[in-house]
């Protein structure tokens, strides 16, 4: 599982201060090689989505996510092959 944050400017209209808070968000991320994870994310990305859960609320919007996943595991077989 991966958890990114991400910072978020907010305006707090009460008090006309800016606010920071932290908004985590799942994202799935598909790598050729994840040899080295555990030292950070690095080399190349084939896929790296933002899944909000209301986008997976319909068939059509749940097989498009799914036919991205699929060619970024299928491009990250073929550079495995090809090294």
């Amino acid at each position: 599982m991966c958890v990114v944050a991400k910072s978020v400017a907010n305006m707090d209209l009460g008090t006309g201060s800016l606010s920071r808070e932290v908004i985590l968000m799942a994202r799935v991320i598909v790598l050729p090689n994840a040899e080295h994870l555990a030292e950070g994310l690095s080399g190349r990305v084939l896929l790296a989505e933002h899944v909000d859960p209301v986008n997976l609320d319909d068939e059509h919007s749940s097989l498009q996510f799914i036919e991205r996943i699929a060619w970024a595991i299928q491009d990250a077989e073929a550079l495995e092959v090809t090294t």
